[in-house]
């Protein structure tokens, strides 16, 4: 059974040891799945000065088996210029001194673990101080177009263009890391020092994992930003699965796979398995493809790099005759950007390999608490292309680096619980099920409704119980009496002073962190009021501090749309469901020609209310 640390245990064990972690962040929900390589023995570094010719990448790696044998494990940072030469591609390179291709590093020892998401207060405090992309907007659309007219003649199907940006921040890189890590969950994120050079890589993208027999791929080509609330993204998601251009850029990318797979593989045995699989990650939507194959008797893991090395999701098709184009319109050296990092081990007598591609990696020099470096962005672009629009959606992947890192919390459902039963309680369940896939924390609901069991047979009266679920998929619970108030007293509401943020997720699922509802109690107080009015950014009403909002005019009931903030109650849906009650927004100005206002929730159900004046 694989051992489980804590937070304070990791760090303690990493700081001491150092080493270079290889973490699943995507399966576990509140954990990283870690392999942690440590006791470093040496390294080797290859430039185009040391590879001459095909017997000296032999001459390598038959020592990286060699290491292999005697229980080495051997981790290589492979650039995306070594693609040139296993592509049998001449160029010239522009920089004077010899270009990098890849460096190898041999490891005594490693150890594999889970441990806990560090608490946002176990971090120190990091910030990405500046983004800023090496080319101008005028020269990326220049270069989209002449890609355009290279597909066009025919050259290629489509060509990932990419671009450097100069980053700089503050901060430990170990707990940029782990705050970058918040946002963007991965399957194959790697972070190593090398003296004052760090590499943070939250690569989302296998690119291979061979075993030995079984060669198995997931090539990654369509993305999509997910959505605020869950039928939003929801929509999203299904969009992304449906939309024709992302499902040819995705046949073609599997094709390109098949046909590198086909290489090293045995006749017959290449097979795509989840052709156009969506897939939920922290900030967005992307579709994969599984292919897999029987690689034939006598390869090795360099006729396996030399096959499918760089992937085509991070070149285009063909291969080939991309990167040339690339090579010619970028004129520059990406580096480790759209490389790969390769695992090499020997595992039950059977050589293994297992790579990632290098995107959304950082390569920082970190000197007195500060560091500069280097990340890349790009996107594939076709003739249906739109350049000012790749130009805004690959501004738009920077942003997770300066994002806000989400604060700690857990989803709540609060329900009511009397004489034994409770209220509109799988509906509860429903929406904290659905909040749970949009933040990506596990939902059980038979251990759901097991917890309530227990609550259920201890209590008698009426009671509000708090459900709350942690990221781990944990469930607790809280009670207190709760009796409802029957008086027709109005409850006053007075304004927000700011109106509902449209990009704050926290306003349209519940949870722990009300934040921002809670920055606006103080002018309840102020006014003696009972509950706090918020507008969207239009001027729309859109819900209180706890409960929704509905109005009658010209003699029918409405309620806020909600489009744009605010959370959906489950009074409130079920009002909408019986039809007593219609979708229309209304802004502020209107509220005048309003004949009455009624607030309310599942709890405490509807009330009258009031606006007073702020």
């Amino acid at each position: 059974m694989i051992q489980t640390l804590s937070w304070e245990s990791f760090h303690s064990e990493f700081i001491n040891q150092n080493g270079l972690l290889w973490e699943d962040t995507q399966s576990f929900p509140g954990y990283n799945h870690c392999t942690h390589f440590f006791e470093l023995l040496s390294q080797e570094v290859y430039t185009t000065k040391d590879i001459h010719s095909e017997e000296h990448l032999t001459d390598i790696f038959k020592r990286i088996e060699d290491a292999n044998k005697r229980g080495i494990y051997v981790i290589g940072f492979f650039h995306y210029e070594l693609g040139f030469p296993l592509q049998k591609i001449q160029i010239t390179y522009t920089e004077s001194s010899h270009t990098e291709l890849f460096h190898l590093y041999f490891f005594a020892k490693k150890k594999v673990f889970l441990y806990q998401d560090p608490l946002l207060l176990d971090l120190q405090k990091t910030e990405v101080m500046n983004v800023t992309p090496e080319i101008s907007k005028e020269r990326y659309i220049r270069d989209i177009l002449n890609c355009q007219d290279f597909l066009r003649k025919g050259e290629s199907y489509e060509l990932n263009y990419t671009f450097p940006v100069l980053i700089n921040g503050t901060g430990n890189p170990f707990h940029l890391y782990q705050s970058l890590k918040r946002k963007q969950r991965t399957k194959c994120s790697v972070y190593f020092q090398d003296g004052d050079r760090y590499t943070l890589s939250l690569s989302p993208e296998i690119f291979f994992q061979w075993d030995g027999n079984q060669i198995f791929t997931e090539p990654m080509k369509g993305t999509a930003n997910r959505g605020m609330s869950y039928e939003e993204d929801q929509r999203i998601g299904k969009d992304l699965a449906l939309s024709e251009k992302e499902r040819a850029e995705n046949v073609m990318i599997t094709d390109l796979f098949r046909n590198d797979l086909g290489k090293v593989s045995e006749i017959g045995s290449v097979k795509v398995k989840n052709l156009f699989r969506t897939e939920a990650f922290g900030t967005i939507w992307q579709m994969t493809t599984q292919i897999l194959s029987q690689s034939l008797p006598e390869m090795d893991s360099l006729s396996l790099v030399k096959s499918l090395f760089p992937s085509g999701s991070v070149t285009g098709a063909p291969k080939k005759r991309s990167m040339e184009l690339l090579r010619h319109l970028e004129n520059r050296n990406r580096g480790l950007y759209t490389g790969s990092i390769l695992w090499f081990e020997r595992a039950e007598d059977q050589f293994t390999v297992t790579a990632n591609v290098c995107i959304r990696t950082l390569q920082l020099r970190y000197q007195k608490d500060e560091w500069t470096g280097m990340y890349s962005v790009g996107s594939g672009i076709t003739v249906l292309s739109e350049p000012e629009a790749e130009w805004e959606e690959c501004l738009s992947k920077l942003h997770f680096l300066q994002s806000p890192t989400f604060p700690d919390f857990e989803i709540l459902e609060s329900f009511l619980l009397c004489e034994g039963r409770f209220r509109f309680l799988q509906d509860h369940l429903q929406r904290m099920k659905e909040s749970a896939f949009r933040f990506g924390f596990p939902f059980d609901e038979n251990k759901a409704y097991s917890t309530l069991k227990v609550v259920s047979e201890q209590r008698n009266g009426s009671y509000k119980i708090r459900f709350l679920l942690s990221k781990e998929g944990h469930f607790k619970y809280e009670t207190s009496p709760f009796s409802r108030d029957r008086s027709k007293t109005k409850v006053k509401l007075v304004m927000a002073k700011q109106p509902l943020d449209k990009k704050n997720i926290f306003v349209y699922h519940k949870t722990t962190n009300r934040s921002f509802y809670d920055e606006q109690s103080n002018v309840k107080k102020e006014k003696l009021a009972d509950d706090v009015l918020f507008l969207d950014e239009d001027g729309n009403l859109a819900e209180t501090q706890i409960r929704n909002v509905f109005y009658k005019w010209k003699g029918h009931w409405y309620t806020p749309s909600l489009r744009k903030g605010g959370l959906p109650g489950i009074l409130r849906k079920r009002l909408l469901q019986k039809a007593w009650v219609q979708i229309r927004d209304l802004h502020i100005e209107e509220i005048e020609d309003v004949e009455e206002i009624l607030v309310g929730n599942s709890l405490r159900g509807l009330s009258p209310a009031s606006l007073v004046p702020n």
